[in-house]
């Protein structure tokens, strides 16, 4: 393929954030194609983050082909009033001051516009025919993190690890109550995540996640470990922990649909995982039979128990998580997966 220069509406100005960093700009720069944030240059192809002014795009003229990578389960309607107030708040950040789409709409249109758009699961894949007629899978590329190892000589107390976006952080919610039944008082968890965010955009209205946190664990705070974000942090953490957890609020229709990212940067890590049961995680237990989703409270409790009382088990679960990222997600697979986005296009 020849190299070709994208323009690129990002999720974030530096290109840092996952969504950035782990997909377009990934693939771009491995494959030597340039992109630029600055849509006012020349560029041969125009590829939009699910932040872009959607509006604006829905009503200008095309000029070059375009690309809509779509990460997140927006087409997951949460409901009315949190859809209308989701467009009008990217209009008005946009400044767009026209009537609003609802944001759920703004996305159905743009990927019937779009000459192709990408998904990160194929639950999202399914629900995306209906509007888009060239679609494409792909997960993020975790190459920035090592491939680490199982320590199943790990003595003390269990120590469990979180890690992520504050945004999916409401998961943790009911997971105090879960460690304090199985181990009593006798444990901590590693969380490593922002320690501030945004309510609103990723902009407005900034809090910080230990205050949450602390309103999720109460007199159990103290056996929390928050870590801020970054690679060093998460390997760290991550080494000496035990198990890894993935609690999602499933009730939340775009969580639901979250992909298997973090499951398998878990396993990458060398920590075996229980995970609530988000269509994705469901489908790869099946796939990889390693019995790691909890569809209850008590299940969680059980799991929980069963890897850290059972060393052999929990080993067992970690080298057939390894063995699937060699088969299905190295980092060839995915920049071809990449690759064949942009072939049929130019």
């Amino acid at each position: 393929m020849k190299r070709f220069k994208i323009g690129y509406a990002p999720l974030s100005k530096d290109l840092l954030a996952p969504g950035d960093r782990r997909r377009l700009v990934y693939w771009a720069k491995k494959r030597g194609h340039e992109i630029v944030i600055n849509l006012d240059q020349g560029y041969d192809i125009l590829v939009l983050s699910e932040k872009a002014n959607l509006s604006e795009y829905l009503s200008s003229k095309k000029r070059t082909p375009w690309v809509f990578d779509l990460v997140d389960g927006y087409l997951e309607r949460e409901n009315f009033q949190k859809d209308w107030l989701r467009g009008i708040a990217r209009n008005l950040d946009n400044h767009e001051f026209s009537l609003p789409l609802s944001f759920t709409k703004q996305v159905i249109e743009i990927c019937g516009q779009a000459d192709a758009v990408i998904c990160s699961s194929v639950e999202q894949q399914s629900d995306l025919s209906f509007y888009a007629r060239n679609t494409h899978v792909i997960l993020d590329f975790h190459e920035e993190i090592p491939l680490g190892k199982f320590n199943k000589n790990r003595t003390g107390k269990p120590k469990l690890f979180w890690e992520g976006l504050p945004a999916t952080i409401d998961g943790l919610k009911p997971m105090s109550e879960v460690f304090s039944d199985v181990f009593r008082s006798d444990w901590e968890l590693n969380i490593v995540t922002n320690l501030t965010y945004f309510r609103l955009l990723d902009k407005y209205f900034e809090r910080e996640t230990r205050s949450k946190l602390n309103g999720y664990f109460k007199e159990n705070f103290k056996n929390l470990s928050l870590n801020s974000w970054d690679l060093k942090n998460l390997v760290s953490a991550s080494a000496s922990s035990t198990i890894g957890i993935l609690p999602v609020n499933i009730s939340n229709p775009i969580q639901r649909m979250k992909p298997e990212n973090r499951l398998l940067i878990m396993w990458r890590l060398g920590l075996p995982v229980v995970a609530s049961p988000l269509l994705a995680y469901s489908r790869i237990s099946k796939l990889t039979k390693i019995d790691l989703v909890a569809d209850s409270i008590d299940e969680w409790g059980t799991k929980l128990l069963d890897l850290f009382k059972n060393p052999d088990l929990a080993e067992d679960h970690v080298s057939r998580g390894q063995l699937y990222l060699d088969e299905f997600h190295s980092e060839e697979i995915l920049l071809r997966k990449w690759d064949r986005v942009f072939e049929n296009l130019l």
